[in-house]
């Protein structure tokens, strides 16, 4: 497909992400509530195109018997690309920032005044950048499976750029927000990460998160 400006779609995604390995603007992921449809051509990756093509000349312009880049994809600048990333402009995954949780991710039956491991892995897809994260505790009736108020949390080191992983002691009594008891036999939780990165492209918010997979509970000795 031959890509100028005013298209929009993944395969002006996947072009942005390849000039953004040439050395070229970095592509950005897009906020999980939006769309790839949304993403386009404009005369800035336009520009970005130009340079690329400029870059490899002899083997983009020259031989269609053009002296100046065009901004435009075509076949030339299309196979150019697709030799040095091995892979068609079109069929480029377009890779998004995500956030895991590992550990408690359900089934385990974690005791009062043990310490314990929060652990979660992160991927920061090109063009984000980490603003840090929040963990929190969703809570559940164990009878109805009701969802409860959640509890969060502060711990330190939770929202340092690039940890993956936080210890905790859960306590006896009211947690610090005055919320829940944590060792209430008749709840179950699951961990909660959000990761809050910035698209720079776009300038707006963009959250990722994930849950324990299935729920773990908190006890007495």
């Amino acid at each position: 497909m031959n890509l100028g400006v005013g298209v929009r779609g993944k395969d002006v995604q996947a072009l942005m992400q390849a000039l953004g390995k040439s050395g070229g603007p970095q592509a950005y992921s897009i906020d999980e509530r939006g769309s790839v449809e949304e993403i386009l051509y404009s005369e800035a990756v336009a520009a970005a195109v130009s340079s690329f093509q400029e870059k490899y000349k002899s083997e983009i312009l020259t031989p269609t018997g053009l002296q100046n880049a065009t901004g435009y994809v075509g076949v030339a600048t299309r196979a150019k690309l697709n030799k040095l990333y091995g892979c068609g402009v079109g069929s480029m995954p377009i890779q998004r920032s995500s956030v895991k949780v590992i550990s408690p991710n359900g089934g385990e039956a974690w005791k009062v005044g043990e310490n314990y491991q929060l652990v979660w892995s992160q991927y920061i897809a090109q063009g984000d950048k980490n603003h840090g994260k929040q963990i929190t505790f969703r809570r559940f009736d164990k009878v109805t499976g009701k969802e409860l108020l959640p509890i969060f949390f502060n711990l330190p080191g939770e929202g340092t750029a690039d940890a993956t992983s936080v210890g905790w002691t859960p306590t006896i009594g009211v947690t610090a927000d005055g919320i829940v008891k944590l060792d209430d036999p008749n709840i179950m939780y699951k961990m909660h990460v959000e990761l809050t990165t910035r698209v720079f492209e776009m300038g707006t918010p963009n959250f990722v998160s994930d849950d324990s997979d299935t729920a773990f509970t908190i006890t007495s000795q």
